[in-house]
């Protein structure tokens, strides 16, 4: 009778030890050493053993027998499956496995751990080696594995939810955009205990790190890191070493039918030029060459600041709205006021949808109008600007699902305009007729904005985890940020005949309307907290008291209150 012997260490953390023969032992090892061998022999795809490319083939076992591993893969390569292989096959062939997944965003990470359960759904040896079903909760997602082993997926945020977390393999995806100071104080100490401190028999002796991104800008992280890898991995270098592994792919590198080659070709068409260079040819771009230079833009993101869904009652908003033309998005910006004496006025909300009548559009703005305290609207006069303020200047009923009642809304009446003078309702609506004069103003001041760090953008959700009520919403807005921020740097500015500059898209095809939103919003931001004569002082008398004068929020807050309500007036 062959020999048996116990794989697991009985010692470690509860797991089972399991008695196996030399035979199966051996055929264990052979596994272990040869990835390849491993995913065709233990995981599924349709039915059938999986089967790599040969890019994947290499990629796959660099990983393996490298501790570090950096994976710039270009879209439609395959990274995100890739991932999910190397987690399955290092909980699956080593006991006491802790893999962990973090990201940008949970919903990254989520992706990772959706690849992993299909190929859970797909394979019966993964089936066979774990305790239940792959789960998916708000704080974490996670597979178990029957010798002790888990995959577990994690938030991010601002990494106080997962200081503390232990890893013996590490995945870190969307790279580029993970918080430099996050990376170093919350996901790299995952790392500092050894896979197997105590030395049992059956676990990998040391821990893995792989990150893995799209190329990017030069000016970020993530070049920098591969700069590093570049040498680390040139055997010619003073700072080679062997432990380092850089695996860099393309669309180009995949063979033929492995991607759509019309979605490809839509995409380059549809795509601003730099995203379609970073995203599909895996170039890091020194920067864009436009205005707004993509790295003072992004300079603008801090981490420790979050989208909101609504409006803090304490504060006070204004927001921008750049209607919609036949082909554009009606899109809208909401910009935070810092207070009076401070600088940190915060973009805090983006919104945009296509195709949407004018009610819709109207609508929408009212919708938000309830969320935010918003004491100011600039909205582009053109592009059906005027229909939307004439439907806005007409008083509007809201049926409150939650209280069950019907409430009436003030007007929303523009504040230069002579026929809305004796009107009822809330004067806060500015029309902005973008003439080259305003237009080149309105761009000065954003560039000194950005260039003076005098307005913040987002840089990550607040909620603790997927599906934490309100965490969509966060996702939608930090989306519609990332495309804010895109939108700007895409930006170029021409002399014309005025004297002044026009500020557009290199090409036709390319959309600017959360851009628009967004100086429109800072225009109306500057005009609120732009120095103002000092207010007469009115003689007291037996007529008037303090009393009876109301604040500027007290009149937002009841603008069709009597603010001179005085027996003898």
């Amino acid at each position: 009778m062959a020999k048996r012997k116990v794989l697991n260490n009985a010692k470690k953390g509860g797991v089972p030890a399991v008695n196996v023969t030399d035979e199966q032992m051996e055929a264990v090892e052979i596994l272990r050493n040869d990835p390849i061998v491993a995913a065709h022999e233990l995981l599924e795809r349709k039915m059938r053993p999986l089967t790599l490319t040969l890019y994947q083939r290499w990629s796959l076992r660099q990983m393996w027998e490298k501790q570090f591993s950096y994976l710039v893969w270009s879209r439609g390569c395959g990274k995100t499956t890739m991932l999910a292989i190397y987690l399955i096959l290092r909980a699956l062939l080593f006991s006491g496995q802790r893999c962990v997944i973090v990201s940008a965003s949970y919903r990254q990470a989520i992706l990772v751990m959706r690849e992993v359960e299909r190929f859970w759904q797909e394979s019966p040896h993964l089936q066979a080696s774990v305790t239940g079903d792959p789960t998916f909760g708000t704080t974490e997602a996670i597979l178990n594995f029957n010798n002790g082993s888990y995959i577990k997926a994690l938030p991010l945020g601002d990494g106080t939810k997962i200081r503390g977390e232990r890893a013996s393999t590490l995945v870190v995806d969307e790279y580029a955009q993970v918080p430099r100071d996050i990376l170093d104080t919350v996901v790299r100490p995952f790392l500092n205990v050894t896979a197997d401190p105590m030395g049992g028999r059956d676990t990998q002796a040391k821990n893995f790190m792989v990150i893995a991104t799209t190329a990017y800008y030069k000016f970020s992280h993530a070049y920098q890191t591969y700069q590093d890898y570049k040498r680390l991995t040139d055997p010619h270098d003073t700072l080679y070493d062997p432990s380092y592994c850089l695996s860099e792919f393309s669309y180009r590198d995949a063979p033929e039918g492995f991607m759509d080659r019309k979605i490809i070709a839509e995409a380059k068409r549809s795509m601003e030029h730099s995203q379609f260079l970073m995203e599909y040819e895996n170039i890091w771009l020194d920067d864009t060459e436009g205005y707004f230079p993509r790295s003072l833009v992004e300079s603008a993101r801090r981490p420790w600041l979050s989208p909101r869904v609504q409006g803090d009652p304490r504060r006070e908003y204004v927001m921008g709205i750049d209607p919609a033309r036949t082909r554009d998005a009606f899109a809208i910006v909401i910009i935070e006021l810092a207070d009076r004496g401070a600088l940190d006025h915060r973009v805090v909300f983006a919104h945009q949808e296509f195709q949407m009548t004018f009610q819709d559009m109207t609508a929408t703005i009212r919708n938000f109008l309830r969320t935010f305290h918003i004491v100011r609207i600039q909205m582009d006069a053109g592009g059906g600007g005027s229909t939307i303020k004439d439907l806005l200047a007409v008083p509007a009923l809201h049926y409150d699902e939650r209280t069950q009642t019907t409430e009436s809304e003030d007007a929303i009446l523009d504040m230069d305009d002579e026929d809305h003078r004796y009107l009822s309702g809330q004067r806060i609506l500015r029309m902005v007729k973008f003439a080259p004069k305003i237009i080149t103003k309105m761009n000065n001041d954003l560039k000194a904005q950005l260039q003076g760090e005098r307005i913040y953008l987002p840089g990550r959700i607040s909620q603790d985890g997927w599906g934490d009520p309100g965490w969509e919403a966060e996702a939608r807005i930090l989306k519609n940020i990332d495309t804010l921020i895109a939108q700007t740097s895409n930006i170029v500015a021409t002399p014309n005949q005025t004297g002044y500059y026009s500020f557009d898209t290199p090409t036709q095809r390319e959309h600017k309307d959360l851009y628009s939103a967004w100086i429109l919003a800072l225009n109306g931001v500057l005009e609120l907290r732009s120095p103002q004569p000092e207010a007469a002082q009115l003689a007291q008398g037996f007529w008037m008291s303090n009393s009876m004068i109301r604040t500027p929020a007290e009149h937002l807050q009841n603008p069709q209150g009597n603010a001179w309500n005085n027996p003898y007036r």
